[in-house]
């Protein structure tokens, strides 16, 4: 059973010694960091960080350790967000024609390899209707060609705010998304597929296309 525990994400102006500031945080009220991952943004002079960390030993209660962190983040002029583990996040998948994408994605999740609860598939055809209901979840086909593309697109949004959704995997999703979407949808949509970015080949293709702009 999995323990119980938190993720913390977090952001601030890059600065000497958050790190050690957040891991010392976390190690004086006895919590068990599993997992820290962060990047700092040069360009932007950013720094980012998702730690994971269990809490069934922690010396006080869990909603006094996350309030009580409000005064470290403070001084690090950062934003944060805690989520409570275990969870599972509220997964849309959109597809096109090609399927291998979603099978893997369909596949992980049964296995539990993955932390979600997927609502639904969504494509723009209806080649990989067969391997969503095979799994057992519901196929939704939307119409985004030539005059349709706009409206398409809001009835995609309707769908995804009436499911709730916390997290859109892009599967071989083969459409632009529009600028209004990106940004409504901000932070919630994952792309695990990079051919969309032929101008950047290699190696780091989107840290190619940032440094392009």
């Amino acid at each position: 059973m999995p323990r119980a525990g938190l993720i913390l994400k977090l952001s601030c102006p890059d600065q000497p010694g958050i790190v050690a500031k957040v891991a010392t945080y976390v190690a004086g009220h006895r919590g068990n960091l599993v997992e820290f991952a962060q990047f700092s943004d040069k360009l932007g002079s950013k720094f980012f960080a998702r730690l994971e960390f269990e809490t069934s030993e922690l010396d006080v209660d869990t909603e006094d350790f996350i309030d009580g962190f409000g005064t470290l983040g403070r001084s690090l002029k950062a934003d944060w967000h805690f989520r409570r583990l275990p969870f599972r996040m509220r997964t849309a998948v959109l597809v096109t024609k090609t399927d291998h994408c979603l099978q893997e994605v369909l596949w992980r999740a049964e296995l539990n390899e993955l932390p979600v609860e997927i609502t639904s598939v969504i494509g723009n055809r209806d080649a990989c209707r067969a391997v969503a209901e095979r799994a057992g979840f519901n196929f939704s086909l939307i119409d985004m060609d030539g005059e349709r593309r706009e409206q398409g697109f809001r009835e995609l949004r309707d769908q995804l705010v009436a499911q709730e959704v916390e997290l859109i995997v892009l599967a071989r999703f083969m459409q632009i998304l529009p600028d209004w979407f990106c940004e409504e949808f901000s932070g919630k949509i994952i792309n695990i597929h990079h051919s969309f970015l032929p101008a950047f080949i290699g190696a780091n293709p989107y840290k190619q296309a940032h440094e392009r702009g």
